[in-house]
């Protein structure tokens, strides 16, 4: 009997593309909870549940520099987060809070408030957002007071104006719902890949007479679907692998196997041999001797039942029990899965 080395055949890529598009239905699947749980979880958050935009009201300001008279030079421009610390210091803060008509904490007045310079140092914006649009109005009023007086009172201004203003508008949301669609989508199909291809990882069922070679070293003769059709060479293998061999054991390897109906699908073949039907002797150590006793045996593998270990153990026992193993059988095979793999579909096409 030849070794083998089970579970160290080579990964066949080849076989598991073929797992993955032939369950492109679970891709799809998942694709689609992607999309309900990342999309639709995004839409409900942010559209759905999400607060009334707030009023937003941008004020842009022109602010002229001063010279310093001792080398004539204009002193230095103000960065942007110089604006930002300035509106949300006490000096500003608490004066605004006078003037306004309504009660309002230190908080919640910084909270609204934004300083930021765009491109030309001489022109500052100032955005108020607030929920209420009346309150958003009354602040950045305010503010304008607070501008004009402050370039008034330092010495590196010359003066501030107020050059525009916008709002006070609801303020523009970036909501992405498309690209959270699509992210989901994506998401999802990855994930339907991935746990495919653990599956297939971890499965130990034989899907292709061409793994019993690979994965056990024992001559595969073909394989039987369930409605027990033959695979083309079946019987030429078979005839070739039992021509001098008269008496046949038929051993399943797998419970899930019957050996009574296996004989029957081996006797249609018209093989001329005489098949005796022996329960597994994993279960019943004692036929050994009845397979030893023939010659030659047949062992009947399922694709359907993950029983690798169960190959590997009724292997194990033939070769310390000196039963031969002339021929295996994959039996309850896929014959849409072995096609596609073998690509006869497009073969048989051209």
């Amino acid at each position: 009997m030849r070794q083998w080395e089970y579970a160290k055949e080579p990964f066949d890529f080849k076989l598991f593309v073929c797992h993955i598009l032939r369950r492109w239905h679970w891709v799809l699947l998942g694709a689609l909870v992607g999309l309900l749980c990342i999309g639709g979880g995004y839409y409900i958050k942010n559209v759905t549940l999400a607060d009334p935009a707030p009023y937003r009201v941008v004020d842009k300001y022109y602010v002229e520099y001063g010279v310093d008279p001792q080398i004539l030079v204009s002193y230095s421009y103000f960065a942007g987060f110089t604006w930002d610390d300035w509106i949300k210091s006490d000096e500003w803060v608490n004066p605004v809070l006078n003037r306004l008509d309504f009660a309002m904490t230190k908080e919640e007045l910084v909270s609204c408030l934004q300083a930021e310079i765009m491109s030309d140092v001489r022109v500052p914006y100032l955005t108020v957002t607030h929920p209420e649009r009346e309150k958003a109005l009354a602040i950045a009023e305010a503010y304008r007071e607070s501008m004009i007086r402050f370039g008034e009172t330092q010495k590196e201004l010359v003066s501030i104006r107020l050059m525009d203003t916008e709002g006070p508008e609801p303020e523009n949301r970036d909501v992405r719902v498309f690209r959270a669609c699509v992210l989901g989508i994506l998401v999802g199909a990855f994930l339907s890949w991935f746990f495919i291809g653990l599956f297939y990882l971890m499965d130990e069922r034989v899907y292709v007479p061409e793994q019993l070679t690979l994965r056990y070293g024992v001559p595969a003769a073909g394989y039987l679907t369930a409605r027990r059709k033959a695979s083309p060479d079946l019987e030429s293998n078979l005839k070739y692998l039992l021509r001098d061999k008269n008496t046949i054991g038929v051993v399943p390897v797998n419970a899930a196997v019957d050996p009574e109906l296996l004989k029957q699908s081996l006797e249609e073949l018209d093989l001329q041999k005489s098949y005796v039907g022996i329960g597994t002797p994993l279960q019943t150590p004692e036929n050994g001797e009845t397979l030893r006793q023939t010659d030659g045996n047949v062992l009947l593998i399922s694709a359907k039942k993950d029983g690798g270990k169960a190959v590997q153990a009724m292997l194990h026992f033939c070769k310390v029990q000196d039963v031969p193993v002339t021929a295996v059988i994959l039996v309850d095979a896929s014959e849409g899965l072995i096609d596609f793999y073998r690509f006869r579909i497009w073969r048989s096409r051209r």
